[in-house]
């Protein structure tokens, strides 16, 4: 088989391996494929199909396994570059600090990271800010006695 891949284990679930080739691509594999324990870590060799499926998985030569002390875990970093969108801190702010029960609803809606974590700090900012200028009020009125 000329489709040969050198590809680490990234992931390992109760009937599913996910599998991070060379080329980058990440690819997600039944249990059954893999006739021996592998651990998170472990670098095999994948054989793709024409349709580039992972369709047989070998262990490494001995020579070339890593050791255990050598096994780092792989952690995936910057994950707007595949997609993913965590949202808007401002967007969420000044939406919240103008228009409360309407940016907080929306919001907690949309149920991205960043939109929650701005609308609560302008929650937050607004109920100081209201506090100060009712404290300043108190203070004009209370002053004129």
């Amino acid at each position: 088989m000329e489709n040969r891949h050198e590809c680490k284990v990234i992931g390992i679930e109760a009937d599913a391996i996910t599998l991070l080739l060379d080329t980058g691509k990440k690819e997600t594999i039944s249990k059954d494929l893999i006739p021996f324990t592998v651990y998170r870590g472990d670098t095999l060799l994948a054989y793709l199909d024409d349709s580039n499926t992972v369709v047989f998985v070998e262990q490494k030569p001995a020579d070339e396994k890593p050791q255990a002390a050598d096994r780092t875990n792989v952690y995936v970093t910057h994950a707007t570059a595949q997609g993913y969108d965590e949202g808007s801190f401002w967007g969420g702010f000044f939406l919240t600090f103008f228009f409360p029960v309407v940016g907080l609803i929306i919001a907690l809606v949309m149920n991205k990271k960043e939109t929650r974590r701005g609308a609560v700090r302008a929650i937050v900012v607004q109920l100081i800010t209201f506090a100060v200028l009712v404290l300043m009020g108190f203070c004009t009125v209370y002053s004129s006695y």
